[in-house]
């Protein structure tokens, strides 16, 4: 059973911490005030090992229109859009603490490569490399997921 929860830097939290959590929680407030985005924070830490998990939940929210073309789709997910920032979703219940860590890398210049020269190939030559396209960078996702067990009290 979840104990607390803390969010920094996830959609429309700087950060936020639920703590005393029970087995029934009601979350309640006015719109656009986070609650759904507390229960998608829930999702992506439970279905983390799905690389699909953040696709899934905006398919889930028929939020797939509003993916910019221009950017990776999870930037969303980041507060203020800010994906200088660290994303970090810790989950804490009775045996552990769990921490995902989201952070974005990027990666410059990614060259795509193709050989045209037919007559080079079958003569065995060696072949000369033309640039068919690039992208000046690649952004990617990368997720930490570390666990803390709590020591068990001897008596």
């Amino acid at each position: 059973m979840i104990k607390e929860i803390s969010l920094k830097n996830f959609k429309c939290f700087n950060e936020l911490y639920l703590k005393q959590l029970k087995t029934l929680n009601i979350i309640a407030g006015k719109n656009n005030y986070g609650k759904t985005s507390i229960l998608d924070a829930i999702f992506c830490f439970y279905d983390v090992k799905n690389p699909a998990v953040l696709l899934n939940i905006q398919a889930f929210r028929k939020e797939m229109a509003e993916i910019n073309k221009n950017k990776p789709f999870w930037v969303s997910y980041f507060h203020d859009m800010d994906t200088s920032q660290k994303m970090s979703i810790v989950i804490r219940d009775e045996r552990s603490e769990v921490t995902q860590t989201y952070e974005t890398e990027t990666n410059q210049r990614l060259e795509s490569s193709l050989s045209l020269n037919v007559d080079t190939v079958l003569s065995n030559q060696n072949i000369p490399r033309q640039t068919i396209g690039s992208q000046a960078t690649v952004n990617s996702l990368k997720i930490n997921v570390t666990e803390t067990k709590k020591k068990k009290n001897r008596v």
